[in-house]
């Protein structure tokens, strides 16, 4: 399972789910944890809804209603599903959030009972300790869902228990300053309908999720401004991707990559989840367009059988980036 957290707006997703949380993007730093500090453990496996999902839920809850900052502590330079740090005996791993002990109220330690009671895994320090600190997590997000189709991603709140008003529906021209995150799992965009997902990007740094073959739609000719080709859709790729209708399905197993970044935490792989859809896998168009400078890579498929005839690749699964625009 994959749940994701991200900090910066103006940027676009396409990955392969659409759970995302904002929060005030902080410079590494080391910090100094006093005993008390409560350590919700994000590696446990094998992953199930209660000790993956779940504390995304409680997260958000502190956040949200009791202004409780979340420290994450990712290891830096670590291998796939490796080591964050090491505290009393237990390896943490898979992205871990630390709630300090001075933040923790009467109010905090009874919903951190709650959560624990629903199968989230953490444990209270003894003793101090020093770690660098990735992010602080201090502020949450309002998801914008695709009108159409966004109650597919809906499903995920569910599971994690984030409750229903952290989310409304709306159309693409609807997006305004309130929206942070617009979750788009699937649809068939077009500029006459989407080309506010531009402007909103733009002037607005809303953030987009793009899942199946809305990818390389909105990547394609139809979501081109026809009186100002500079205006388009083209988030990803310098020139557009093969569109889904054209090209082949993943060929897991896929590589992964990036495993220190905070949108790539995760424990285990993802190839099975890619396996159903119209749109698997994203190709940038041969010789005339490439992957955007600065795009990360979450996870790729090495032998993906329309490289090299229609792209030169890579073949991207999962990836985040800033929109060029």
């Amino acid at each position: 399972m994959e749940f994701l957290f991200s900090f910066l707006k103006k940027w676009v997703y396409y990955l392969p789910v659409a759970f995302v949380l904002l929060g005030s993007n902080v410079k590494a730093a080391n910090e100094t944890f006093t005993p008390g500090a409560f350590i919700i453990n994000m590696g446990v496996t094998p992953q199930t809804v209660s000790n993956g999902l779940k504390p995304y839920g409680m997260i958000y809850e502190l956040i949200k209603n009791y202004n409780c900052p979340i420290k994450w502590v990712i290891g830096q330079g670590k291998v796939k599903d490796g080591v964050d740090f090491v505290y009393n005996g237990t390896s943490y791993r898979g992205g871990t959030f630390i709630i300090p002990s001075e933040l923790r109220s009467a109010a905090v330690n009874a919903r951190i009972t709650y959560w624990q009671g629903l199968g989230v895994v953490g444990a209270t320090t003894v003793s101090s300790m020093t770690l660098n600190v990735t992010m602080t997590l201090g502020s949450a997000p309002n998801w914008s869902m695709d009108a159409q189709n966004g109650s597919i991603a809906i499903k995920f709140l569910l599971a994690a228990m984030i409750p229903a008003t952290a989310y409304w529906y709306k159309t693409p021209a609807a997006l305004g300053s309130c929206d942070d995150l617009y979750i788009m799992p699937h649809a068939d965009p077009a500029w006459a309908t989407h080309s506010n997902l531009y402007f909103w990007n733009k002037n607005n740094q809303g953030a987009i999720w793009g899942g199946c073959h809305a990818v390389s739609a909105m990547e394609g000719p139809n979501c081109v401004n026809p009186s100002n080709p500079s205006q388009n859709l083209r988030f990803w790729s310098s020139n557009g991707l093969v569109l889904w209708s054209n090209h082949s399905g993943g060929t897991p197993p896929y590589n992964y990559l990036n495993y220190s970044d905070p949108v790539f935490q995760m424990m285990g792989i993802e190839d099975a989840a890619h396996q159903n859809g119209s749109e698997q896998i994203y190709l940038p168009l041969k010789t005339v367009s490439t992957w955007n400078a600065g795009l990360k890579i979450g996870c790729y498929d090495p032998t993906q059988q329309n490289v090299p005839t229609l792209s030169d690749g890579p073949a991207i699964v999962c990836a985040y980036g800033r929109a060029r625009n």
